[in-house]
């Protein structure tokens, strides 16, 4: 999402938060039309303050559909009121808010959230996410993120403007975390096994190289690696921690620690 104000950003944070607090006591059996009432105002509030739309999609695509096939613009007003979802509505507003308060500590001191060797400066909330082909598992790691209340930064759905795939990295690698994905890709081996018909599963070297990045702009204890490849890891990374990617999706949770561990405030229960 692209937000941009013209408004005092403090300003736009406050009254957020006044609707955010007004809805704490909203449910999803609630007087449907006292939730129209109190959407109308953030759909508008966001629409008269934002430079972009981007905001204002967002909501209204997050807390109206509930995965309705039929077209928004299509629907009559009592089945817009009936596809209503409270939770979502208020966790994309929340969302919302957390990107803008992202954007004001980026502009109050730019290196506040790269600066890894102090233990007491502001930790962005964007994670940057490595992968290679395996797309249902970057779904998985990006869901997780935002079920956490995360900004997750996925380098293939940005723009390149112009960028080579190193400088789009370097340009958005003012994160606070990094989550890698080393998924079974890429087949390799060493000639002598070559030419024995032997070979491995490995993960894509880009994917490699990036982890090495974010190893030397973090530091090691702020990139989670997560691994569906096997213990065959190079020999660089022998006996490196890793979070093993089972089906169960313990591994979820154990790269919510991972991030906790790093010194965010993480809720587990929203992993429920």
């Amino acid at each position: 999402m692209r937000i941009e104000t013209e408004v005092p950003v403090g300003q736009v944070i406050d009254q957020i938060r006044f609707y955010l607090d007004a809805a704490e006591s909203y449910h999803a059996e609630m007087n449907r039309l006292t939730f129209k009432r109190w959407h109308n105002d953030v759909v508008e509030y966001l629409a008269e303050h934002f430079t972009y739309d981007d905001a204002e999609n967002y909501f209204v695509e997050q807390a109206d559909l509930k995965g309705s096939s039929v077209l928004w613009t299509d629907m009559s007003d009592e089945d817009r009121i009936a596809s209503f979802n409270v939770p979502k509505a208020r966790k994309a507003l929340r969302k919302i808010l957390k990107s803008i308060e992202i954007g004001k500590s980026e502009k109050d001191d730019p290196t506040a959230e790269i600066n890894a060797d102090d233990d007491t400066s502001v930790l962005s909330r964007k994670v940057f996410v490595v992968h290679g082909h395996d797309r249902a598992i970057l779904r998985e790691i990006t869901s997780t993120l935002e079920k956490l209340e995360f900004v997750p930064v996925v380098i293939n759905e940005l723009a390149n403007q112009g960028n080579t795939i190193i400088e789009k990295i370097e340009q958005h690698s003012n994160v606070g975390f990094a989550v890698v994905a080393f998924t079974p890709d890429d087949k390799g081996a060493s000639k002598s096994d070559f030419a024995n018909g032997i070979s491995e599963d490995r993960p894509r070297q880009n994917v490699i190289l990036e982890l090495g990045y974010f190893w030397g702009r973090l530091k090691r204890n702020r990139v989670c690696l997560l691994n569906a490849v096997g213990e065959k890891l190079s020999s660089d990374l022998q006996g490196l921690g890793y979070t093993k990617i089972d089906g169960a999706g313990l591994w979820r949770f154990e790269m919510a620690k991972e991030l906790k561990a790093a010194g965010y405030e993480v809720d587990l229960n929203n992993l429920m």
